[in-house]
């Protein structure tokens, strides 16, 4: 946004603006090696704010995002996917904590109800 806003030739004011609020939001920077990891980084942030109800995933959200490396990762079996997310997310979670069953649940409901 802000390089659009740059690039519109936007007024020193705005842009003193933009900067303030840049320069008062807290950040943190993490060098992640690739998509795959960036994409693990976001679900586990996702599961440990699940405590914010207005933050957290919905079901079909995590369906949708079991089904997705899923299809990511050559289509594992529910027990290979389960132990990916374990690897990755950890056992347990601030967020509901990742069993086989939710796993398998997942691919139920995506090949039976949300495939196209």
């Amino acid at each position: 946004a802000v390089s659009e806003r740059i690039t519109a030739g936007a007024h020193d004011d705005e842009m003193n603006e933009w900067l303030h609020h840049m320069l008062t939001a807290p950040i943190t920077f993490v060098k992640l090696a690739d998509e795959t990891e960036i994409g693990w980084r976001a679900s586990k942030l996702h599961e440990n704010i699940a405590t914010n109800m207005t933050l957290a995933r919905t079901a079909v959200q995590k369906v949708f995002d079991v089904a997705q490396r899923r299809s990511q990762m050559g289509n594992l079996s529910a027990e290979a996917m389960f132990k990916v997310y374990v690897e990755n997310l950890g056992a347990g979670t601030a967020g509901e904590a990742v069993t086989l069953s939710f796993i398998e649940k997942c691919f139920n409901i995506w090949d039976k109800a949300l495939k196209k």
